[in-house]
């Protein structure tokens, strides 16, 4: 039996197959892993016979599911919507700047790009969504605070004071926070509370 067909069935079920480990070497998934994970989600896929019938189930689930309350999308690229409306379907959508886009899905009920990255609401079909479309990158702290600046990521849990009951708090934060922008930092972001503050 043929991998592609295995492969085709795992990303069908939103599996990833390839990745790039730690020291940066490209990796993918070995067919009995992709096997034994798609048996858990309920998918057989021991035979051809199996992965066409996996296939299949998958495609039925697709066309009943609900529109969840939030879809997320990457920037400058298209996101299919075919598990929920057909082809050609009109829409509307509200861009979170205030704009407006009225337009349809096209042949393959793909949203069009869209290139303006954050939280738009999209009316489609008699219901509504929540777009987060992200940017392919976050910016650098030099993009947002200047040449040379600098900066401190920390986990807010493993900052320690005094008195702290063994784990890290906002009060330590604020230690750090204080004592990073004595000397010279330019951000700080603690990955517990998704802040960032600029020396001020």
């Amino acid at each position: 039996m043929s991998d592609e067909r295995l492969i085709h069935l795992a990303e069908a079920a939103g599996l990833s197959i390839d990745w790039v480990d730690a020291d940066g070497r490209d990796q993918r998934a070995r067919p009995e892993v992709l096997r034994a994970v798609l048996a858990g989600l309920g998918l057989a896929a021991e035979t051809a016979a199996d992965i066409d019938a996996s296939l299949e189930k998958l495609h039925l689930n697709n066309r009943n599911a609900s529109l969840p309350p939030l879809l997320t999308g990457d920037q400058g690229r298209g996101l299919d919507l075919s598990a929920y409306f057909p082809p050609a379907t009109r829409f509307s959508l509200q861009f979170e700047n205030g704009e407006y886009r009225d337009a349809a899905l096209d042949g393959d009920a793909q949203l069009p790009a869209i290139e303006v990255p954050g939280y738009h609401r999209l009316e489609i079909d008699d219901r509504q969504v929540t777009l987060a479309i992200a940017p392919p990158s976050c910016p650098t702290v030099n993009e947002l605070a200047g040449e040379g600046a600098w900066g401190l990521t920390v986990q807010l849990y493993s900052l320690r004071r005094p008195g702290d009951g063994g784990i890290g708090d906002t009060q330590a934060l604020e230690s750090m926070a204080r004592n990073a922008a004595a000397h010279g930092a330019d951000a700080w972001v603690s990955a517990r509370c998704m802040r960032c503050s600029a020396n001020t």
